[in-house]
């Protein structure tokens, strides 16, 4: 039977940072703990990379910032409307203000649509601790002191739940870079787990390091075959590495779970690399309801056209996203170059030089300009 001193060492060890002996003593005496402390022996297991020991669903009442860390889990997992019920309820529901604004933190890293939409009701809660301080920084968008404080506090206290708040932040901000440098210092220590792995794989893909951006989403896709984001990521990696029917598959696969734009775009390069453009049209044309993809969808829209030999639908297209609103100076001049590529094709002109003039297009102005691929995050 379990004791009170037990369930302190457990307690005990986790404010301590030892994490893993959390674990541990949480896994020997898991069926007889309250409720309260399995939360903190999960909690324990998601940060270090363990499955969980008993169910997540029975865990969670929407009470503590414990329910926010655990709400990540739905996340890998690719089941979003838990993540966003759970973060939603527990902001609601606490009495804590660190845990409003921890959970807070995460709907603004996910989500700012809907964060911007609740913000406001929750924008008087003062700061009581150093950590809620930066919080609050981070969700005024005053990001530069948010990391100062942050990394200060990291400094003096690293915490393996310090450690996640920065490596959101870090992630949130586009900070690559050091995001890349805090999971390297994590593998080296053996404490990198799904998550930190996940955001791992965005900071090699942002710096370029394509194939050790697919190792991970290799590895995490096995273990979340139903998360559409690690999907559609591994897919981009794949079109990188021209592995294009491997990218192809794992598109078809993210669509099933979500259709977004996005994947339409997606799938607009992928059918455009593989000269099937009649197919890359249609996407393209699905893509054009977002904003997002409203000049370069027009754009590549255009090009497939003049691949195809429809000259005269290319060139009119083009005129007509030259003179929209959007269309600054430089990418002006550039689509005035493009109109003038695609009238020479329409005249009787030398096969050879037909084909080399449309290789110029695809490879110079409309891949390296409007075919850009980035990760993603789709959520529900």
């Amino acid at each position: 039977m379990i004791s009170k001193t037990d369930i302190e060492k457990i307690t005990e060890a986790y404010r301590n940072n030892e994490i893993k002996k959390a674990s541990h003593l949480g896994k020997i005496f898991y069926n007889d703990l309250p409720k309260s402390i399995k939360k903190v022996v999960e909690v324990s297991n998601f940060l270090v990379g363990n499955e969980p020991f008993g169910n997540i669903d029975e865990l969670i009442d929407y009470s503590s910032h414990f329910d926010i860390i655990l709400a990540k889990r739905y996340f890998l997992e690719g089941n979003f409307k838990k993540y966003f019920n759970t973060i939603l309820k527990t902001i609601e529901n606490s009495k804590d203000t660190l845990t409003k604004l921890y959970g807070l933190k995460e709907l603004k890293i996910s989500n700012q649509k809907k964060f911007d939409e609740i913000y406001s009701k929750y924008s008087s809660l003062e700061a009581q601790t150093v950590r809620s301080e930066y919080l609050k920084k981070f969700l005024s968008s005053n990001y530069t002191e948010a990391i100062k404080i942050a990394s200060e506090f990291t400094s003096q206290n690293n915490h393996a739940e310090i450690i996640l708040d920065i490596a959101d932040i870090w992630y949130h901000t586009g900070q690559y870079y050091e995001l890349a440098n805090l999971c390297f210092s994590l593998q080296k220590e053996g404490k990198l787990s799904n998550y930190f792995s996940y955001l791992y794989a965005f900071s090699f893909f942002s710096s370029g390091k394509i194939y050790d951006a697919t190792a991970i989403l290799e590895k995490l896709l096995q273990i979340y075959p139903k998360n559409v984001n690690i999907l559609y990521n591994l897919a981009n990696c794949y079109i990188q590495l021209g592995k294009l029917r491997e990218s192809e598959k794992l598109l078809l696969e993210a669509e099933k779970l979500f259709r977004s734009p996005s994947i339409n775009f997606t799938k607009g390069v992928l059918y455009y690399k593989l000269g099937e453009y009649n197919t890359a049209k249609e996407e393209f044309t699905k893509s054009l309801g977002s904003n997002e993809f409203e000049f370069s969808s027009k754009y590549n829209i255009a090009i497939c056209e003049c691949n195809l030999g429809m000259y005269d639908s290319a060139i009119k297209r083009l005129i007509e996203i030259r003179n929209s609103s959007y269309v600054d100076r430089k990418n002006f001049e550039r689509l005035d170059r493009t109109i003038d590529i695609v009238r020479r094709i329409g005249r009787k002109i030398p096969s050879w030089l037909i084909i080399l003039i449309i290789l110029l297009i695809s490879s110079g102005i409309s891949i390296g300009t409007y075919f850009v691929l980035s990760f993603i995050n789709f959520l529900r």
